[in-house]
């Protein structure tokens, strides 16, 4: 099969931006990859192709560009659709779009909060709170896990619905789309002096949610995006507040 040229516009320490290495990596596909400094004004040359300089940013052949880290992994998925990274069924489809914006909305804004309040008065607040998007998101978790079992069930797929992944075995744009950011939870030892963060051990009611974690963060194509640490701690600074 020939696929189209593609280059892809990215700051490989953005989350959003590790999203697409993590498709590129599952599908196989290759992309020419420019890198785009964050902290500097755009070029011009960029901003004409993302008009608010906004990565990731693909560019399909030599003038469609598709910007929005959903919209061009979906993209991307669809062009080696053997590699099932799309779920089958229209609820899996549809909880695979929101269980991302559960994350970003809620738990992850209470993981912001968590790691950046610099006020160490606001910790036991913020972890109170943090605790409680945390249930939240795993009863989400284990909602889906259980209707894309019933999904499957009548076609015997056992080996469909028994995995680590949000929809089972099968890992999912939705696995990758959340990849870059639940990789990151160790940031809140970073910048909170004399903290530990949660773990299965630590908080076992918890154990679907942080079993997740490690099976997406064990990932190859998860593990082969991430950037060092240090390079992940050096911008993360400009948050504190």
């Amino acid at each position: 099969m020939t696929f189209p040229k593609l280059t892809l516009y990215t700051t490989r320490t953005f989350p959003a931006a590790q999203y697409i290495h993590i498709v590129l990596k599952e599908t196989g596909l290759i992309a020419n990859i420019v890198e785009i400094d964050l902290s500097k004004p755009r070029p011009d040359w960029f901003l004409k192709l993302s008009p608010y300089g906004a990565v990731p940013a693909l560019k399909i052949g030599d003038d469609q560009v598709l910007l929005e880290a959903p919209a061009i992994a979906r993209y991307l998925a669809e062009l080696v659709p053997d590699k099932k990274l799309i779920p089958a069924t229209s609820i899996e489809r549809a909880y695979s779009e929101f269980l991302p914006l559960q994350y970003v909305n809620h738990l992850g804004k209470a993981f912001f909060e968590l790691t950046y309040t610099k006020d160490p008065t606001k910790r036991d607040a913020n972890l109170a709170h943090f605790f409680k998007e945390l249930e939240i998101f795993q009863d989400f978790l284990i909602q889906i896990r259980e209707t894309s079992a019933r999904q499957h069930q009548h076609q015997h797929q056992q080996e469909h619905r028994d995995g680590p992944y949000v929809h089972g075995a099968q890992f999912s744009l939705v696995d990758a789309a959340l990849g870059g950011l639940i990789n990151r939870f160790w940031l809140a030892e970073v910048h909170q002096s004399d903290f530990v963060f949660p773990t299965r051990a630590s908080h076992p009611q918890f154990s679907v949610f942080f079993d997740w974690v490690q099976a997406v963060t064990d990932r190859p194509s998860v593990k082969e995006t991430t950037p060092d640490r240090e390079e992940i701690i050096k911008p993360s600074y400009k948050f504190l507040h």
